[in-house]
């Protein structure tokens, strides 16, 4: 009995283990194109005007459990893309994006960014580090 318990335990643990090295959203991630730049078709945020660490999308999403990447190296960052992005750059070839600041009670503060922009653009101050989503919107 004890040796049943124990090996339960066991698993139980390990499963746990892996659980937490896999990171949040990682089901389903939305990567872009997966390269490092922002490319023609992806939604991309900065975490910060230098444009060296972002995060692209194909479509739209919750910011929850994103993080931004060094684009420079590959490398992942502990910056979240949840409440701290900096500014956007729709490539977009046929949709809007709308960055959304969801709040409780009262009506949520959006900004909205022409299709195929062409330029990196600073988020305004109601949506800057209060970013909880965005949306693909008029889409032609």
């Amino acid at each position: 009995m004890k040796k049943n318990i124990k090996r339960l335990l066991f698993t139980v643990g390990a499963t746990a283990a892996v659980a937490a090295a896999i990171p949040v959203g990682a089901a389903s991630a939305d990567n872009g194109d997966g390269n490092l730049a922002c490319n023609r078709g992806e939604i991309c945020f900065t975490y910060d005007g230098s444009y060296k660490y972002q995060k692209q999308f194909w479509n739209a999403a919750s910011h929850d459990g994103y993080y931004f990447t060094n684009v420079s190296t590959g490398a992942g960052t502990s910056y979240p893309l949840l409440n701290d992005a900096y500014g956007i750059w729709n490539r977009d070839t046929s949709c809007q994006a709308k960055v959304i600041n969801v709040q409780s009670f009262q009506p949520d503060d959006s900004q909205t960014f022409a299709a195929n922009d062409g330029a990196w653009r600073v988020l305004n101050s109601s949506v800057q580090n209060k970013n909880d989503k965005h949306e693909r919107v008029n889409c032609s």
